[in-house]
């Protein structure tokens, strides 16, 4: 725009200015590069020109003013310092109206030079340059490098709880309300360098809820990387995650479909632990299998080596092994998968492990008594069809008491729920049990009602349990749960 509006300035200029014939020495020639007609007489005083200066400006050489076209940075001389020049050398403007032109001329450069800059960076974007982003579903923003090998997911989870209990029997100790955010989780998880290298660590900072007896921090829940072996179906996992046994803890608790996991799950199955792990399946899938070890202390701790007395390295070891005759199951509780078609998926399978060094606590005050070397079997199964979902767990554990008789448990699950509207409102009931050799023994009865705005990403759940204690003193309890879960 700049030079075309220079020569329509120039032109008239040139054209209104008087031009005088008196004898005046010529100026300095125009170079032919500009004009092929000699250069006509310069008038002896000119009239002054709007906004371009009261007097007109002394003869100069062209392109000698400081911050000619050197100063545009540009390859040889530029139209728009070209014209200044002309205009500077025969007086039509001075030299404080050519820097500012000049300046003009040099940001309007620039601006283009940005536009152009951008431009370029857009289009490599449109092509395909720089890490990808994708999203609009919970739990899966992904940043992608350019290649496809790293890629970095972000979720975040929470679970926002309310419960009461009511004492019975003379166990009024028992009665309580608590308001808490009982889990609210961040987690990163993607591929490392390949396709078959996979890793997630994942954060959690929940309040307390009511068997919390101290402050809850800024804890690690998952932290693993997987390693694909070879071309098989056979990876290795190293790292903090939930040992292989039992189905009802590995469905993990955003999967659930009543607001908490049953009493004998807790009691029997391990959760998170540092540890490694081979696993693996078919090529369909119809067989899944895992075997691993870890240190057999809780989620976050270290190994405390033989415990038990026997002079052991403390570790807990075992495996699980499943079967999936129409095919892999989801990791659910409610029958999403099978709903909509009336189809059938069923599950069966068992896990085994030992644990060297684990504390008892044997007449269930909340202190470990002795160590003992224990051996738990489980026996699991869950079912999908149609809008009604089954799960059922059985679990065995013998201990072997170090410097004591020996101390046999056994406990079950049995759960069931069908959607009343499909995907929308569910009803499950449970019943869950513990027989143990030297404490008392425990039955949980819940009744549940499930509200689904988008699957497990956001859903409302109630539930009532009957919870109770086979002792002499019936110290029996009901409570009351109610829960949000946000996946996003």
């Amino acid at each position: 725009m700049f030079p075309l509006l220079a020569v329509s300035l120039l032109s008239t200029l040139l054209l209104v200015t008087p031009r005088a014939a008196s004898a005046r020495p010529d100026p300095a020639p125009v170079p032919a590069a500009w004009t092929d007609a000699p250069a006509p007489a310069a008038a002896p005083a000119l009239a002054p020109v709007p906004g371009l200066g009261h007097a007109p400006a002394p003869a100069s050489t062209p392109g000698s003013h400081p911050g000619s076209s050197a100063a545009l940075d540009d390859d040889g001389r530029s139209v728009d310092v070209a014209i200044l020049d002309v205009l500077l050398e025969r007086g039509i403007i001075d030299a404080a109206t050519y820097d500012e032109l000049l300046a003009v001329a040099a940001a309007e450069k620039q601006r283009v030079h940005d536009l152009d800059l951008m431009e370029a960076r857009l289009q490599r974007l449109a092509e395909g340059g720089g890490p990808k982003v994708t999203g609009g579903k919970p739990g899966k923003l992904q940043f992608e490098s350019e290649d496809g090998k790293w890629t970095l997911g972000i979720r975040g989870r929470a679970q926002i709880n309310a419960e009461m209990v009511d004492g019975e029997n003379g166990n009024d100790a028992a009665s309580e309300t608590n308001f808490s955010v009982r889990r609210a989780r961040i987690a990163f998880a993607g591929k490392a360098g390949g396709e078959r290298t996979t890793y997630k660590v994942e954060f959690e900072a929940p309040t307390q809820n009511r068997t919390d007896t101290g402050p809850k921090d800024f804890a690690l829940t998952d932290a693993y990387v997987n390693w694909g072996l070879g071309a098989s179906e056979t990876y290795a996992q190293a790292g903090q995650y939930f040992f292989p046994f039992g189905r009802e803890v590995n469905l993990g608790a955003f999967n659930r479909n009543l607001v908490n996991e049953s009493i004998a799950s807790v009691e029997f199955t391990p959760n998170r632990e540092p540890g490694v792990m081979l696993y693996g399946s078919s090529t369909e899938k119809l067989v899944e299998w895992w075997a691993g070890t870890s240190n057999g202390e809780g989620t976050g701790n270290s190994n405390a080596d033989g415990q038990d007395g026997t002079g052991s390295d403390g570790l807990r070891t075992g495996g699980r092994l499943v079967f999936n005759p129409f095919g892999p199951l989801e990791r659910d509780s409610s029958s999403f998968q099978t709903v909509g078609d009336g189809s059938v998926k069923w599950s069966f399978g068992g896990s085994w492990m030992v644990n060297a060094d684990k504390g008892q606590d044997l007449d269930g005050d909340g202190v470990q008594e002795t160590n003992s070397h224990d051996t738990t079997i489980g026996l699991e199964t869950q079912l999908f069809a149609g809008p009604i979902s089954f799960l059922a767990e059985t679990y065995d554990r013998s201990s072997d008491i170090s410097g004591g008789a020996d101390v046999d448990d056994s406990g079950y699950t049995a759960q069931l729920g069908v959607f009343l509207v499909p995907s929308r409102f569910e009803v499950v009931v449970r019943r869950s049990d513990i027989d143990f050799d030297v404490r008392d023994d425990t039955t949980e009865d819940t009744l549940g009602l499930n509200y689904y705005l988008d699957k497990n990403n956001s859903k409302f759940a109630l539930d009532v349990s009957t919870l109770e204690n086979h002792d002499t003193a019936n110290r029996d309890s009901t409570r009351y749960r109610a829960q949000y879960q946000i996946v996003f």
